[in-house]
């Protein structure tokens, strides 16, 4: 199959079959709407690893309705393809196809809506990814907010998933908003929505006001989406809130669609431009907002009772990573951050589908106390098979998020601080920081319940245990939202035999982050791409039909000698942080409850409330905006 008919193909399947699920999904046989479903998303799948395959060596561009430019100016929409943007809608079709195979055991049943709604979010990161028009960009990026809230708000006769999609909701349309500012100011400047023909009418010159204005817009808006600190407040309801499956596509995809988007538009739009004082400014900001980010989700991982909330500030911390690899703003950092975003995000999907089956099998069991709230919840089931072996699943995945060799995240890690350079050892301590504080803190969670569910084992075998610990004041955080039990017990299915349907795509998740970290010649394939992804004269020619330039690819930094012993060290002291998070010893309740005391100000500030909420995201708004005169003029 020729490149120019699979390009709008995968973007054209999964909206049509979505539109047939929607529409019918509920006359037909719940066999046979699921088959589809899962058969659509696979089927998106391949074709996007054919552009993936296609694209290394060319970059295809696909015109719709053929409306090719004229005289050097682009009059239509393209879809321009390179290594990264195809490698990352492979990335979403590949975790939408696990999510709807989870999503057969998982749910009673789907009905038409939720795998229409998930194809839809497929269809829509697709286009963000491969588009070469902002605002066809704006298109995609508005299809992943609206699916994503719907997902979020799936069920919405639920008090928490009904105030989890409002927050969600209004933040994003504040992000749509300043896109839309963004949009409008640089087509007022440029005349054009092309992304290469913008880039080519900045390029030299200096920035004006209002082309600064749009980028700081456009900026806040990718920001909003990735979910980085102030604008992140909106997370951990969301994904403490929303079905499980869903919070597969969220954490494996949708918050990275934000670092994407930044990116893209700064590497073909504004990095020709004429700075007077150069790159580093932006570079600066960008990096401390990273680093705030991750450390923000670290220090929140730790104060959660909700295993998901939890997964959600450890997605927070990780992402804020990524934004400080991109920060850098070189070819090989990005480089590092594709293959971080990679490996984190299928450990971080199936580390979601394991706390799905965790719930089940484990009951709601507080990370903190021995279950439910003070120990006056429901009771602790016994700790099954199933329960144990998601457990397992999720201790895991914590160690391979704290950079475990061989696991992908290692690699990434290893060669984000190599192409760091100067920055190299401020970025290593902010890493090993937040990869540790937030791994330890699910260890925690999963020593915790593992405790919990074996002690209710013995004592119904007649064995003496020890009571279950009870929190005292100063070593109790603040209560989270409840996950809801209309979605995790009324809904779901709960018989225990389902456990391995369950479990195995979350097992193949993480042996699939296990292969791409033993992948041979992996870094250099990676840079190469993300060569190609910043060079953005090349872009501009393979828009324009001129041939490309030869690619200069940087030389790979070494990997210092001793970087797999420092991961091997990361993931001992998440061991040892979670240790003593769960631990029962004097000592380890005093550093609790320090810990506790000093960050209790910033567990204040995620207070749930959408005013709250919006009110830091114009603080965040108006800090980009100060970011942006400052670097860009």
């Amino acid at each position: 199959m020729p490149l120019s008919t699979v390009v709008p193909l995968s973007v054209a399947v999964p909206l049509a079959v979505a539109a047939l699920l929607a529409a019918a999904g509920n006359a037909l046989p719940s066999l046979v709407r699921d088959v589809v479903a899962i058969a659509t998303a696979a089927a998106t799948a391949a074709l996007c690893g054919l552009l993936l395959a296609g694209s290394g060596s060319s970059r295809p561009v696909y015109w719709f309705g053929g409306w090719l430019p004229q005289h050097g100016r682009a009059i239509g929409i393209d879809y321009t393809v390179d290594a990264l943007g195809a490698g990352f809608a492979l990335l979403s079709a590949v975790l939408a196809t696990i999510a709807l195979i989870y999503s057969r055991s998982y749910f009673d049943r789907m009905g038409g809506r939720y795998p229409a709604l998930v194809l839809v979010f497929v269809a829509g990161m697709t286009d963000f990814s491969l588009s070469g028009d902002l605002f066809n960009m704006f298109v995609g990026f508005e299809l992943v907010a609206i699916t994503a809230v719907v997902l979020t708000g799936f069920y919405a006769d639920a008090e928490a998933p009904l105030q989890g999609a409002i927050n969600f909701a209004v933040t994003a349309s504040i992000g749509t908003l300043l896109f839309l500012v963004g949009i409008a100011l640089l087509y007022d400047r440029t005349q054009t929505l092309n992304l290469a023909d913008m880039g080519a009418a900045l390029a030299g010159h200096r920035l004006g006001g209002a082309v600064v204005v749009a980028f700081a817009a456009l900026l806040a808006a990718f920001l909003t989406k990735a979910a980085i600190a102030p604008f992140h407040f909106w997370l951990p309801d969301a994904y403490g809130t929303a079905p499980v499956p869903a919070c597969v596509l969220f954490a494996g995809v949708m918050s990275e669609m934000g670092i994407f988007g930044v990116a893209r538009v700064w590497t073909t739009v504004f990095a020709g431009a004429h700075l007077p004082g150069g790159s580093g400014g932006l570079t600066v900001g960008l990096c401390v907002l990273g680093s705030v980010t991750g450390l923000v989700g670290a220090v929140m991982a730790g104060r959660q009772r909700r295993l998901r909330r939890m997964l959600g500030f450890v997605t927070l911390a990780h992402t804020g990573l990524y934004l400080l690899g991109i920060g850098l703003l070189t070819s090989t950092a990005a480089a590092a951050v594709a293959i971080l975003v990679v490996g984190d995000g299928l450990v971080k999907a199936g580390m979601f589908l394991a706390a799905g089956v965790a719930h089940r099998h484990t009951g709601p069991v507080d990370p903190w106390h021995g279950a439910g709230r003070d120990g006056r919840g429901p009771p602790v089931p016994a700790l099954t098979a199933g329960g144990a072996a998601s457990l397992a699943v999720l201790a895991v995945g914590a160690l391979a998020l704290a950079d475990l060799p061989p696991f992908a995240s290692a690699d990434g890690k290893d060669l984000l601080v190599a192409a760091a350079g100067s920055w190299g050892p401020a970025v290593e301590v902010v890493y090993a920081l937040t990869v540790i504080g937030s791994s330890g803190a699910v260890l925690a969670a999963v020593a915790r319940r593992f405790r919990a569910g074996r002690a209710v084992a013995l004592a119904a075998a007649g064995r003496a245990v020890a009571p279950a610990a009870a929190g005292r004041p100063d070593d109790d955080p603040p209560s989270d939202r409840e996950e809801t039990p209309s979605e995790e017990e009324g809904r779901a299915q709960s018989a225990p035999a389902g456990a391995g349907r369950l479990l195995a795509p979350a097992g193949a998740l993480l042996a699939g982050a296990l292969a791409v970290g033993l992948l041979p010649h992996l870094d250099p394939a990676v840079a190469r791409a993300a060569a190609r992804f910043f060079d953005r004269p090349a872009y501009d020619a393979v828009v324009a039909g001129r041939p490309l330039p030869a690619l200069r690819v940087p030389a790979l930094p070494a990997v210092p000698a001793g970087a797999t012993a420092v991961d091997v060290a990361e993931a001992l002291s998440a061991v040892v942080v979670g240790a003593v998070l769960a631990s029962r010893h004097r000592a380890a309740r005093a550093v609790r409850a320090a810990g506790a005391a000093a960050t209790g100000w910033l567990r204040r500030l995620h207070s749930g409330h959408v005013g709250d909420q919006v009110t830091w995201q114009t603080v965040g708004t108006v800090a980009v905006a100060a970011l942006a005169a400052l670097a860009l003029r």
